[in-house]
């Protein structure tokens, strides 16, 4: 943490706080990005202050040319939350029993000499950073295909970077699915740090020896919050990806637009299956 201060503050008076908050700042980004959704934004003018505005659309403000960067960060949001999820699925739990069980003349070992936590870290390090680009790729050859469709076979850069922000719903959704049930079992964590937060045996609102239950949501209800949000999203993100493609392709917004509805529906059925591998019965035998 004081690294990253330190990283920070030097950035900042080398460039400038809002140079480096707007170009280099993980964090700053990041929200910066979610915050398109919002139905709240600070208005133009400071006597207008906030604005109210349905949710989503600042998605579609502007030209919406992002850079390369930028493209590949929302992409990459995509990827990192899904990679998340898969991590708990019993298909990665293969993975780590291969990698536990490598011979003892493997390269894990001999070359890296790897301890066996490490050597998972490493196969898990392996896998976002090729999850990520798997999901680069298919992103831009769908994109690909939507040029060739509507005769845009020199735009596949400037439509990938134009349409990058209507898969953000999608990420928003996924992010509510996943994390929803982490947020309200493992959140009850701060009603005792309330009480003690630095350690030291205090208790300050009588609620030090509060144990979270880990029942207060359920599988029942974890999964229909993660049907309801991912199908929402969804649903935002093909609306959101049709006015864009009006602006785009015109006439043949429409027919251009199926091939990254297609890929969204795609990914829909794999968050749908990935979510729902920690809270079914697997058989062994399938």
């Amino acid at each position: 943490m004081l690294f990253y201060l330190a990283i920070t503050w030097l950035g900042m008076f080398v460039f400038g706080r809002k140079i480096w908050c707007q170009r280099a700042e993980l964090f700053t980004i990041v929200f910066g990005i979610f915050a398109r959704f919002a139905p709240l934004t600070s208005a133009e003018s400071v006597d207008k202050g906030i604005v109210l505005r349905f949710p989503a659309v600042g998605l579609l403000e502007g030209d919406q040319r992002t850079s390369w960067s930028m493209m590949l960060l929302v992409v990459a949001l995509l990827a990192t939350v899904t990679f998340d999820g898969i991590l708990e699925t019993p298909l990665w739990a293969y993975v780590d029993t291969a990698i536990i069980d490598s011979p003892d003349d493997s390269f894990l070992w001999t070359v890296f000499g790897f301890s066996e936590a490490a050597a998972l870290r490493f196969g898990r390090t392996i896998g976002l950073v090729l999850f990520v680009m798997l999901f680069s790729a298919a992103y831009l050859l769908t994109c690909k295909v939507m040029a060739v469709i509507g005769d845009k076979r020199d735009g596949v850069a400037d439509l990938a970077r134009r349409l990058v922000f209507t898969l953000l719903p999608i990420s928003i959704a996924y992010h509510v699915a996943h994390y929803f049930s982490y947020l309200f079992n493992g959140g009850q964590l701060i009603i005792p740090l309330l009480s003690d937060p630095l350690g030291f045996g205090w208790d300050l609102l009588g609620t030090a020896t509060y144990r979270p239950r880990i029942d207060f949501v359920g599988p029942l209800l974890q999964w229909y919050v993660a049907v309801g949000a991912i199908v929402l999203g969804h649903v935002i993100a093909v609306y959101v990806a049709h006015v864009r493609s009006l602006s785009v392709f015109g006439p043949k917004a429409l027919r251009s637009q199926a091939p990254i509805v297609v890929l969204m529906i795609g990914y829909t059925m794999l968050s749908l299956w990935i979510l729902s591998q920690p809270i079914v019965e697997t058989n062994p035998g399938s």
